[in-house]
């Protein structure tokens, strides 16, 4: 069970692309707010961490959604390009916030921040009250 919490076995059955829609679809059903993903085709021989740290961030992104924002919808969006790496946007149109960037009061925006940082990544928080809040990552892509 330990291993199952550290790196998610979808990952291996699944991989990466299938692993990431299958979240957002079981997220999308269980908290109730519609979630439209998409996503460029992305490399087949990624580096095992930045998988896991993708899905990760992805993950707490939309617990956040779930726990926070009162939205109706998230937007998903992963792009990839050979020379700037990887992108994974998540936007919601819920309540936002003041100042997210301010706000380290929660372990959850923490933990992605330093996962982004281990990968030599680039991290951005976006929102303003009424107008929902959006999750910038960069992560530069590492082969395996």
């Amino acid at each position: 069970h330990m291993l199952q919490r550290l790196r998610p076995a979808v990952l291996d059955s699944m991989g990466l692309s299938d692993a990431l829609l299958s979240l957002c679809e079981q997220w999308q059903e269980s908290a109730g707010v519609l979630c439209d993903y998409t996503s460029d085709p992305l490399p087949t021989h990624l580096d095992d961490y930045v998988c896991v740290t993708l899905y990760r961030l992805l993950q707490e992104s939309l617990t956040n959604v779930a726990r926070h924002a009162q939205a109706q919808k998230v937007q998903v969006h992963i792009t990839w390009q050979a020379t700037q790496g990887l992108h994974l946007s998540v936007q919601d149109d819920g309540q936002g916030m003041l100042s997210p960037e301010a706000n380290h009061a929660g372990f959850g925006l923490l933990g992605m921040r330093e996962r982004v940082l281990s990968l030599g990544g680039h991290l951005q928080l976006q929102s303003a009250p009424g107008q929902g809040f959006h999750v910038l990552v960069t992560l530069p892509l590492v082969a395996a």
